[in-house]
């Protein structure tokens, strides 16, 4: 979830005072680099061919666990099958994308406060070129780049990366030579500076 700022911290503390003045989204110093909550890692691995569909168990948190403990059960479940669904998604483009020279696909998203978006910037090909998004349509025929980010997006933070007091941004690398999806640290990347 790279860099994050969120309730109970004193750098929201200063934001929320920073908002009487309509300051709108936080400065980039109140920021911090924070591991992505659901992959617990900054990369992530995947095979390059998919195997079964993963299958949701979200539903069936174990019944001996008090209500409010079912509830948490079933969200942490929920996020994990996002998380598995969304690498196993990005798995099934891989011949797809090796096939079609797309070597890399960039992207950033972002969340908190009950919305989330994502953002597909560009692809890098096997022969080396980098090519922005708007400029990609005859290179990724048959391939949706803008999936492809959601995807990342969700194997990293589970479905959910959008409700509560906090504000994060992030961007993300795709590699389908290697399999992996980067959640990137530089902080100088993920604010485009």
């Amino acid at each position: 979830m790279p860099y994050y700022i969120g309730a109970g911290e004193p750098e929201w503390d200063e934001y929320m005072a920073m908002m009487e003045d309509d300051v709108t989204e936080p400065p980039i110093s109140l920021f911090k680099y924070v591991v992505p909550w659901t992959a617990k890692t900054a990369v992530l691995q995947f095979p390059a061919t998919p195997g079964p569909q993963p299958q949701d168990l979200s539903a069936d948190p174990d019944p001996q666990l008090p209500p409010g403990q079912q509830w948490v059960a079933r969200f942490e479940n929920e996020q994990k099958f996002a998380s598995e669904l969304a690498l196993w998604k990005l798995s099934s483009m891989t011949a797809k994308c090796r096939a079609g020279g797309v070597k890399r696909v960039f992207g950033h998203y972002d969340g908190g406060g009950d919305e989330s978006f994502t953002y597909f910037r560009g692809i890098e090909m096997s022969d080396g070129r980098l090519i922005r998004a708007e400029s990609t349509h005859g290179e990724t025929r048959g391939i949706d780049c803008d999936e492809l980010i959601a995807d990342a997006a969700f194997a990293l933070m589970g479905r959910h990366f959008d409700a509560g007091e906090f504000v994060l941004h992030g961007a993300v690398v795709i590699d389908f030579d290697a399999c992996t999806i980067t959640d990137e640290s530089n902080i100088d990347v993920v604010f485009g500076r």
